[in-house]
């Protein structure tokens, strides 16, 4: 899966995710409008390494690496052993 088609998923998992304000966009500030919250992060990385297939480590847990869904796509990626699958 390519990098538009990883952000394509991430985008349309957060629009639809319990309590989400407004539209979601590829540069969406998502921790600082308080979209995404811890628990929104652990709920986004079970996704992520349940539908997409991808692990991301511990070390990588940090809050700039979730601030967009592009930076999170980028993760995603940049964590991925081969191509992605949804």
């Amino acid at each position: 899966m390519e990098q538009n088609e990883i952000l394509e998923n991430i985008l349309e998992f957060l629009a639809k995710m319990p309590g989400w304000r407004g539209e979601v966009t590829a540069d969406t500030q998502v921790l600082d409008t308080g979209q995404l919250d811890s628990l929104g992060i652990i709920t986004l990385m079970s996704y992520i390494e349940d539908s997409l297939k991808v692990s991301i480590p511990e070390s990588e847990f940090r809050f700039e690496r979730f601030s967009t869904p592009r930076s999170i796509a980028d993760l995603v990626q940049e964590n991925s052993d081969g191509p992605v699958v949804a």
